[in-house]
């Protein structure tokens, strides 16, 4: 760390040496008259190096420069017994050495300082061809002396990186590695001239995909950049931004949220760009996300939006990242107002500013759909999702994954809205588009191939449905981890297969599973625990658990009128299962009610002949038919067993519940014909797919 008025030492400098320039410069008022930060003391060869370290505008006064010249003299004479004494200039907001004087060593510098500065004029203007070939030259004139090896280094350093800004990987390392060999000498270990090459040679790693070693050279030029600047010197402040993006694409979100935690924290303290800190307070909510830290995230998204207003860098890139990921992680814990409040807002934004091709605009557009699709607004979702896949189409390849998300969307949309053939024909689709694309679209492709396992799961097409969401689980582990909301969304729906199959052995561990991640990823409140609960009430129903199941799923009605509100699909389907479990229990008088909430939540988000009311229909008749209410219970069954039959073949087992209960309520209506066609039909099912006489009753779907 570099202070006020004091002396550091190191190359070969004794404790003593140092002293005596620190006693001399307090004596002779040097740190009063010119105000200089520090001076470092070290040695090359048997030249000591004096470097001055100044603020901005100081470092290139003349009378400065003159004045230092002449202490050179002054210092070789007084303070070290002859030895001839270099000084260096050096600007303390950067720590880089801006002019270099050497007038007791009997070396000119003139020949170098030429070459080397016309290479730093050639990598101002980002000629960086010209400027190797610049600071190569610099190279062989500092070889040519032994008194020039802090400026042999400072060429290498510069040889190496721009090579670097040429996308040159070859010929990088023997530079860097040659100049940190000699900066351990001239300057020791720890010191500004090694930590740059380290940084520079993490860059090459990094280049050329290394990551790990890439990851170890930062990480040793960041220790030592910590012991010999100021905690708060920009070029610190580099390294540690670099690694922190290198361990995010290496997805060690963890490691990466505590040196961002120490960069914002250093942030924080007087002097830091506003937009600057705002940025790195978004960078902190995103990583706290990643790493399940939801309450800490929500408070940095808070602070960076903040930030970003009070700087009015409302129209930055910045601003609208901020705004995305802020409303994902609001989307994520179930805080849909505030998600919606800042997709809206950036795509507002976007509207006003140069967005040519509308495709920026359209990615917000769809994480807008997808947030009301999951409050059940799917019409304004459909539109919307429309909307991006028509200005997608119009910009983008007919193949092109952007192209394929939409129709994932809207596939996904098509099938909760009960169009199945047109889900099927958009999902497909989606899906070849994925798997001809490259491997990191492989998380959408799982979203898909879950959604036609969801098909196939409707259909009663329960193979094709397992292998399906097998096919997605696999993909979804691999990408996401076995902890992920999306792993536990396939494994529930997996448990939920086998409840309908019957083999509640299979499904009680996943349905089990599936909550605990959920738990473990969310809390105790939020949306998809309904989900998870509903689920494990059906493995709990089938495995005739009926106070356990009733308990689990007024749990998961409890927490969806919290977090959803009273009309939601997936509260009604969790109604229905309750009023099952409620008919087993013969409290038909409870039951009733419940389904008829259910029933008018369904039709009044997705319409009267959604095949989502199959289930509550034919609960609600089998509960008329008992209550003696015979007209009613013929009407519900009527209509349930019209939808089913357009939704499965005709001799499919998952008619033969709607099939005996209406058959038995058209007997008691003396419609004797009507029921005889249906008992046949029971019959035909029963025999073709070898199932034992199964009693009417209720049916969850």
């Amino acid at each position: 760390m570099v202070g006020n008025n004091e002396v550091y030492y190191s190359g070969g400098v004794s404790v003593d040496e140092a002293q005596r320039l620190g006693d001399f410069l307090k004596a002779d008022g040097f740190f009063d008259a010119i105000r200089p930060k520090s001076v470092a003391l070290s040695k090359s060869g048997e030249a000591i190096l004096v470097s001055y370290f100044y603020e901005d505008g100081q470092w290139n006064d003349p009378a400065i420069v003159k004045m230092a010249e002449e202490y050179s003299t002054t210092l070789s004479a007084e303070v070290f017994s002859q030895q001839p004494v270099q000084g260096l200039m050096r600007e303390i907001s950067t720590l880089r050495i801006r002019r270099r004087l050497n007038p007791r060593t009997g070396v000119s510098t003139k020949a170098w300082a030429r070459d080397f500065d016309a290479g730093a004029k050639a990598y101002s203007e980002g000629k960086f061809h010209d400027a190797e070939m610049a600071y190569r030259a610099a190279v062989k004139e500092a070889e040519r002396h032994e008194s020039l090896r802090p400026q042999l280094v400072w060429s290498l350093n510069s040889v190496g990186t721009t090579r670097l800004n040429q996308e040159l990987t070859d010929d990088v390392e023997p530079h860097f590695q040659r100049a940190i060999l000699l900066a351990e000498t001239v300057f020791g270990k720890i010191s500004y001239d090694v930590s740059y090459a380290l940084d520079e040679l993490g860059r090459w790693e990094l280049t050329r995909g290394n990551l790990p070693e890439a990851e170890a050279f930062y990480r040793k030029a960041l220790a030592i950049r910590e012991k010999v600047q100021d905690e708060r010197t920009p070029s610190q402040s580099e390294i540690r931004s670099s690694l922190i993006s290198l361990l995010i694409d290496r997805e060690s979100f963890s490691n990466a949220l505590e040196l961002q935690e120490l960069e914002v924290t250093w942030m924080k303290k007087p002097g830091t760009d506003p937009a600057k800190l705002a940025s790195g307070l978004r960078l902190l909510g995103w990583l706290c996300w990643r790493t399940g830290k939801y309450e800490e995230s929500k408070k940095h998204f808070e602070d960076a939006l903040g930030a970003f207003e009070r700087t009015s860098d409302t129209d930055s890139d910045e601003f609208l990242t901020c705004l995305w990921q802020a409303g994902l992680m609001s989307h994520t814990r179930g805080e849909y107002e505030t998600a919606e409040h800042s997709f809206r807002r950036a795509i507002a934004l976007l509207e006003n500013e140069k967005d040519s091709n509308g495709l920026v605009r359209a990615d917000f557009q769809e994480a807008l759909a997808d947030l009301l699709g999951d409050q059940a607004k799917y019409n304004e979702s459909e539109k919307i999702h429309q909307q991006v896949l028509e200005q997608r189409e119009r910009n983008l390849a007919k193949d092109h994954v952007a192209v394929g998300k939409s129709l994932g969307r809207l596939g996904a949309l098509a099938l909760q809205l009960g169009r199945y053939p047109e889900a099927e024909v958009q999902l497909q689709r989606a899906i070849d588009i994925f798997e001809k694309s490259e491997t990191h679209v492989r998380r959408q492709l799982a979203d898909c191939l879950h959604d036609f396992a969801h098909l196939r799961h409707i259909q009663a097409r329960y193979a094709d449905a397992e292998k399906f969401y097998r096919k997605a689980l696999t993909i979804r582990e691999d990408v996401l981890g076995i902890d992920h909301d999306q792993v536990a969304r396939t494994i529930s729906a997996l448990s939920e297969l086998y409840s309908d199959r019957g083999d509640y052995a299979a499904a009680e561990p996943l349905s089990i599973r599936a909550h605990e991640i959920a738990k473990k990823r969310f809390g105790e409140e939020h949306p998809f625990l309904l989900t998870t609960l509903h689920r494990l009430g059906l493995v709990q129903l089938g495995q005739g658990k009926l106070d356990q199941a009733e308990k689990t799923l007024r749990r998961a009605l409890e927490i969806g009128s919290k977090t959803l509100g009273y009309q939601h699909p997936y509260l009604a389907e969790s109604q229905n299962a309750l009023a099952v479990v409620l008919i087993r229990q013969d409290r038909l008088a409870d039951a009733e009610p419940v389904l008829e909430q259910a029933i008018k939540s369904f039709e009044a988000i997705l319409g009267p002949d959604h095949p989502q009311l199959i289930g509550p229909l034919n609960n609600l008749g089998s509960i008329n038919q008992s209550r003696g209410r015979d007209v009613a219970a013929a009407e519900h069954l009527e209509r349930a067993l019209k939808m089913a039959d357009k939704l499965v073949d005709n001799d499919h087992p998952y008619l033969l519940p709607i099939l005996a209960n209406y058959a038995k309520v058209l007997r008691k209506l003396n419609r004797a014909d009507e029921a005889e066609k249906l008992e046949l039909r029971c019959e035909k099912i029963r025999s073709k797919h070898k199932l034992d006489d199964q009693p009417s009753g209720s049916v969850v779907i």
